[in-house]
């Protein structure tokens, strides 16, 4: 091990390991980079200095796939990835458009290189953000063939300067290097996936770091309701219902899968008390409580948040089927 891993009494590493430790007990499996960057006290840098299958490799947490690729162009092709070059977050949806359904394609068009990255930016304001200069300030009038163009001129032009990543310009057609064809798998997308979401996560945390990355890690712009050591209650700032409470956990975390034990005991603790004022400032004759996961289940804020929605009678013509309703057409009565 080298004296960069130690350092000279061998303490940065066992703070590094510890940590690892850690994090790797609240979760209850392994730690992605993603997870290391939001929970760590450590840089995530530092563990991802020889990589991060090489710190993945130390920890003797690697897969027997994973343990195959030390050493050989899978190893290099992420090293790459994590460590290419931004001056704009234009790479991350371009080589995220080599990924689809927890697959890695050998080659994407570029087209579909276009819709993604319009789609990197239209559904998300902070992404936005990247995209002030003169050449393309005019971006929300852009169609998914502009956007191909702008990849074609930067992300595409760049990233096809290195070993890794080629363009076709007489097909149109972006693709990965023949070195990586034995390597391509589900656990290989996996990792370019969690690389992409840190490499975003700490790209937009960087370039603007005066706006807090997300709204639930500041103190609630509405009325606090009851709070917790590990949790908060407060009032949603655009309300369903009258006395629609959001509640979250004090430490960001990304989904409700995503929390510790103790986290979601005291949003569950949380939840009663919520009841007990709603029940007393608002007497409503009913409650949903609901928690939306990913993209696919309408999570928005990626911030793990519980709704306690109190209903009333009247509020909507037909209440049948509560929420059930996210697809009408399910509903059997």
């Amino acid at each position: 091990m080298s004296a960069a891993w130690i350092g000279r009494d061998g303490s940065l590493f066992r703070k590094m390991r510890a940590e690892y430790l850690r994090i790797k007990e609240e979760l209850g499996r392994r730690p992605s980079r993603l997870d290391m960057y939001f929970r760590s006290d450590i840089p995530v840098r530092k563990y991802l200095k020889a990589g991060w299958l090489s710190w993945l490799d130390k920890m003797s947490d690697l897969t027997e796939e994973e343990r195959s690729w030390l050493g050989t162009p899978a190893e290099e092709f992420l090293i790459d990835v994590e460590r290419t070059s931004m001056n704009k977050a234009y790479k991350m949806p371009t080589i995220g458009s080599l990924l689809s359904g927890g697959d890695i394609s050998k080659r994407v068009s570029l087209e579909t290189i276009g819709r993604n990255l319009m789609d990197f930016y239209a559904n998300t304001p902070l992404h936005q953000k990247d995209l002030r200069d003169k050449s393309n300030r005019e971006w929300r009038s852009w169609d998914a063939g502009k956007f191909a163009d702008l990849a074609r001129r930067n992300p595409v032009h760049f990233l096809s300067k290195g070993r890794f990543f080629h363009y076709d310009k007489t097909k149109e057609v972006f693709y990965l290097d023949d070195s990586l064809d034995q390597y391509l798998s589900p656990a290989l997308a996996e990792h370019v996936r969690d690389i992409l979401d840190f490499r975003t996560a700490s790209y937009f945390k960087k370039r603007y770091p005066e706006e807090d990355q997300c709204i639930f890690c500041r103190e609630p712009e509405t009325e606090l309701l009851c709070d917790n050591e590990l949790a908060r209650a407060f009032l949603d700032k655009f309300p369903v219902n009258e006395g629609h409470v959001l509640i979250t956990p004090k430490r960001h975390v990304e989904t409700y899968f995503d929390a510790a034990k103790e986290e979601l005991a005291a949003i569950n603790d949380l939840i009663f008390k919520v009841k007990e004022i709603l029940d007393k400032r608002y007497n409503p004759d009913g409650y949903n409580i609901g928690v939306n996961v990913n993209h696919a289940g309408g999570q928005t804020v990626f911030h793990l948040h519980v709704h306690v929605i109190p209903r009333y009678e009247g509020d909507v013509e037909d209440p049948r089927g509560g929420v059930r309703n996210i697809k009408p057409g399910l509903i059997p009565y």
